[in-house]
């Protein structure tokens, strides 16, 4: 059995409070809209939500596979795409950091 450390504990919070906060107010008119906000992509990026799956080494948190199901889960509560646009980059950064070239892991 799988458990979260207090750490991802307190992150998988600052997500779930950064949409309801950030994210839930903006949800419908932005899908009707078919646009994501960029300053909240800048907020999302200043929190460290696209670093989630990134190893320590190259400046990520690398949180478990569980603590990132509960990230995810908060997201796709408020709003779907915030969670899509997540986990897109980090399926990337995973396969970067596993397969990728030095070059590509230090960029």
């Amino acid at each position: 059995m799988y458990k979260l450390v207090t750490d991802e504990k307190s992150i998988i919070q600052m997500v779930k409070q950064f949409a309801d906060k950030e994210i839930r107010p903006i949800a419908r008119e932005a899908e009707e809209a078919d646009a994501f906000p960029l300053e909240t992509i800048e907020k999302m990026k200043e929190l460290g939500f696209f670093g989630l799956k990134v190893p320590v080494d190259y400046g990520g948190s690398e949180i478990s596979s569980l603590a990132y199901a509960n990230v995810f889960e908060e997201l796709s509560a408020v709003w779907m795409t915030a969670a899509g646009v997540i986990g897109t980059h980090s399926l990337v950064a995973t396969v970067i950091s596993e397969y990728g070239t030095q070059e590509q892991k230090d960029y």
